[in-house]
């Protein structure tokens, strides 16, 4: 594995939006080329610009790494319609599946094959073999050619990078030439291809038409969107490439008549995208899809406006995501309460000195045991790991901040507790939103990531939500005690859902279950666990008296004696009084 190079990749940041990060380069079907004379490419000892200045003496060089955050908002780079020289970098979310796009700026160059890494695009030039990196601000430093690829009129026709760094670029000409390299990015030095070697003629992939763009996922699998070559074609779809084996294979059965699909995106929340057309005999692209990973299906979620020829797309999954919810449905007053933190770390390397913070409401208490919790991190963060608890707001001990965490990769998930203090009040069925905060991540990850709950693609993060339920107190009885073979009664109030328990096994959820031919075995405590209509939850118990039949003993009466006197006592009452029947 590549880790990266702190020094050089960090540099600035360019804050356009939160989360996931994607790109997508339109074409049209012209040869692609330079557009001369309309902007300095940095590092080619070359005046592009005819300006007067040369690489770094260009004002256009002077500010080469601003970078592009991975994040949850997506970025587009579209050959612009109108000249067909300058490609427009939009801005790109998805919100509640639909596509919005916003223009950032524009680069006044056509180049092909791009992928993101490290805040960075990356592309080739079409038919070429030199390498280029642009930054958030639209400046471009020709990175020299790649060594060990075919002839320079080769056609890449899609690319993708690894969590490692790997720049994985695919021929786009005729079957079976669909040759899949390897490029890997160390910053600073040379870069040289090697062949992926496939089960096609000359080591190509085997896939049955252009394999338009390709994409890995977060798990690692590479994913190729494999075009129709015209209306009529219904052998495209959805294919995975094996990255040791270099074997393809079809993800399910469906097929699509007419398919373009130029560009392939695997987002952060494990979904891949797609933008292209269906039976369009012109093959104008101007819809977005969300592919299903597991049967190859397509679902249109979306436009962009205007249509174009050709497409090629990227993705960032290689991020932190960070959510937090409450173990419980809501709470009541004078009660405890649980937070769930999950950080999941993408990024492909292990992030040291991250910080998470956290300021509850002021109703609100930490109340758990810093040195053991603190033990309890460390195994997931390291021993350096410190917490301090302090107060905000005027709460007490409302703020929890973890110092020297290394993040670790993949999922560390840890609960915090809290206590509702003694004096809160709520209004009846108020909702508390909390959010805590990692800092400190590079810059290109955002540098502060809010706790996101439920895990989206939204720019906007969402806080957690805490529902505060009015106080209620499950209450349960029976009508016993009660003699052997008849019926026992449960009676439960409050709540709308019902889940009784009994010593001997029995359970029901109704209400006020019955019990038909009593025995002994049948007595004891009996609980019911009650939910109320937001989604509490109480207990309460009753006791079960299970007797004999009727009889009369020292200092007790049975429950069949108080029956006979209660339908005895008026006729003898009436004898004595009025002495007569």
């Amino acid at each position: 594995m590549i880790q990266p190079d702190w020094q050089f990749w960090i540099k600035h940041i360019f804050n356009v939006g939160k989360g996931l990060l994607l790109m997508a380069f339109f074409f049209g079907f012209q040869p692609l080329a330079f557009a001369q004379g309309t902007v300095e490419i940095c590092d080619n000892n070359r005046d592009d610009d005819g300006d007067g200045f040369i690489d770094a003496a260009d004002t256009d060089c002077k500010q080469v790494n601003t970078v592009f955050l991975c994040s949850d908002a997506m970025y587009m780079l579209r050959l612009n319609p109108k000249n067909n020289v300058e490609t427009l970098i939009e801005q790109l979310t998805i919100v509640n599946n639909t596509p919005d796009l916003t223009t950032l700026f524009t680069v006044k160059i056509v180049l092909n094959a791009i992928a993101y890494h490290n805040g960075f695009l990356y592309a080739m030039e079409n038919n070429g073999r030199r390498i280029f990196r642009i930054d958030a601000k639209g400046n471009i430093v020709d990175l020299g050619a790649v060594q060990n690829l075919p002839q320079p009129n080769t056609q890449w026709s899609g690319a993708t990078i690894d969590r490692a760094g790997n720049y994985y670029i695919i021929e786009g000409t005729q079957s079976p030439n669909y040759r899949l390299y390897k490029i890997p990015l160390l910053p600073g030095g040379t870069y040289a291809a090697t062949q992926v070697v496939g089960t096609g003629q000359n080591g190509a992939i085997a896939v049955p038409n252009n394999p338009a763009d390709i994409a890995i996922d977060e798990s690692g699998v590479m994913y190729a969107a494999c075009q129709a070559n015209d209306v009529s074609t219904t052998n495209s779809g959805l294919y995975t490439i094996n990255l040791t084996t270099g074997e393809a294979k079809k993800v399910g059965t469906l097929s699509f008549r007419g398919l373009s699909q130029g560009s392939l995106f695997a987002a952060a929340d494990g979904n891949l995208y797609g933008y292209g057309t269906l039976e369009d005999p012109n093959f104008n692209q101007n819809k977005f899809y969300v592919w299903n990973k597991t049967t190859g299906a397509m679902t249109q979620i979306g436009t962009t406006g205007d249509a174009v020829g050709r497409s090629d797309g990227c993705s960032c999954p290689w991020r932190v995501a960070f959510k937090r919810r409450a173990t419980g449905a809501c709470i009541t007053p004078n009660s405890n309460i649980c937070w769930e933190f999950s950080i999941n770390n993408k990024f492909g390397a292990t992030i040291p000195e991250v910080t998470m913070n956290d300021t509850l409401d002021a109703r609100f208490s930490y109340n758990f045991d810093v040195a053991t919790v603190e033990k309890q991190l460390s195994k997931d963060f390291g021993k350096d790991v410190r917490i301090a608890l302090s107060n905000a707001n005027g709460g007490v001990n409302n703020v929890v901040t973890i110092s020297n965490m290394r993040l670790p990769e993949g999922v560390a998930p840890f609960l915090l507790c809290a206590e509702v203090r003694p004096n809160a009040s709520f209004n009846p069925n108020e909702i508390v939103f909390e959010q805590a905060y990692l800092k400190n991540l590079p810059e290109f990850l955002g540098n502060i990531e809010p706790s996101d709950f439920p895990l989206t693609l939204d720019p906007v993060k969402d806080p957690s939500p805490l529902s505060i339920s009015p106080a209620f107190s499950a209450k349960a009885t029976n009508s016993g005690p009660f003699c052997v073979n008849e019926t026992i009664e449960l009676f439960a109030t409050g709540g709308i859902n019902y889940s009784w328990s009994s010593p001997d096994g029995f359970g029901s959820n109704k209400q006020n279950p019955t019990r038909t031919n009593a025995t002994k075995s049948m007595a004891g405590i009996y609980t019911v666990t009650i939910t109320n209509a937001a989604g509490c939850v109480s207990t309460a118990n009753t006791t079960i008296v299970v007797e004999d039949p009727a009889q009369f003993q020292a200092g007790l009466i049975k429950h069949s004696a108080i029956i006979f006197l209660r339908w005895q006592l008026p006729t003898i009452q009436r004898v004595r009084v009025n002495g007569q029947l």
